[in-house]
C-alpha cells in the first residue's frame, strides 16, 4: 500500500511540474513590473466565461507542455477576464 501511495504521490507531483502555461496571479499593473524586472513581454489571455474558443484555447493549447515551456520562458503570463472590472 505504501508503494501506491508513494508512486501517485510522485506521478501526481510530476505531472504539476509539466502543465503548460503558467499564468501570473496578479494584476496587469503588477504584471508590467515583473515583466521590465524579467526583461520579458507580457501575453495576455483575455477570454470570457461564454466564449466557447477561449474555452477549448485553456483546455487543449495552454496546457501543452512545449507551449508552457515556450511561454513561461520569454513572456509574463496573464489571464484576464474581459467581463471584470480589471478585465
Amino acid at each position: 500500500m505504501r508503494i501506491v501511495s508513494f508512486l501517485l504521490t510522485f506521478f501526481v507531483c510530476a505531472s504539476l511540474t509539466s502543465q503548460g502555461i503558467s499564468f501570473f496571479e496578479g494584476s496587469f499593473d503588477a504584471a508590467k513590473e515583473l515583466a521590465a524586472k524579467e526583461g520579458k513581454l507580457i501575453f495576455m489571455d483575455s477570454y470570457a466565461k461564454w466564449c466557447g474558443p477561449c474555452k477549448r484555447m485553456a483546455r487543449d493549447v495552454f496546457t501543452v507542455e512545449e507551449v508552457g515551456d515556450f511561454f513561461n520562458a520569454n513572456f509574463v503570463n496573464l489571464k484576464m477576464d474581459m467581463e471584470t472590472e480589471e478585465g
